[in-house]
């Protein structure tokens, strides 16, 4: 919840497109309740954090957003979702560290950035990934970025706010 990259993402998409926007821990993390469960209750936990969001500002749309692990997670719950984001907004999909559904159940808009140097996941994996998405879907490689788009957090995150404002 306090990383940078969570940080920016949420600001951009609240300034940017007046959302509200609700930054949550994973269990087990900082002050939260509970044990990391490996990628298996997490996913509970976006969900709640949707129902939550949902619970105060019904009839906006959901946009779900994640960096690295909560990308991953957001991914999961959103594949099995009976009411799914109207969005989502992603940074640093980390493919090698979970299985994530292909093809993808939904059709999503998505979008999606990712650090042309990302010491995790090569971008060109997540191309291959996104290559079959199933709906509208901007995805954006950072020249010369790291995971954690060092230096380039403002860009890279307008960008998220300029493709998911098209879709909303």
């Amino acid at each position: 919840m306090a990383n940078k990259v969570v940080f920016h993402i949420a600001r951009v998409l609240n300034h940017n497109l007046d959302v509200a926007a609700l930054r949550v821990n994973f269990r087990g993390v900082g002050a939260s309740e509970g044990t990391f469960d490996h990628g298996n209750g997490e996913i509970e936990d976006v969900e709640a954090a949707w129902t939550e969001a949902r619970r105060r500002m019904p009839g906006c749309p959901l946009v779900a957003a994640g960096f690295s692990f909560g990308a991953a997670m957001t991914l999961l719950a959103a594949s099995r979702a009976d009411d799914p984001p109207r969005a989502l907004a992603l940074v640093g999909i980390p493919l090698r560290m979970f299985p994530l559904p292909r093809p993808f159940p939904t059709p999503i808009p998505l979008a999606a950035v990712h650090g042309e140097a990302d010491q995790f996941t090569p971008p060109n994996a997540v191309d291959q990934y996104l290559a079959d998405w199933p709906g509208q879907k901007m995805f954006h490689v950072e020249p010369g970025a790291d995971h954690f788009l060092e230096g380039r957090l403002v860009k890279t995150t307008a960008f998220l706010s300029d493709a998911v404002d098209g879709w909303l």
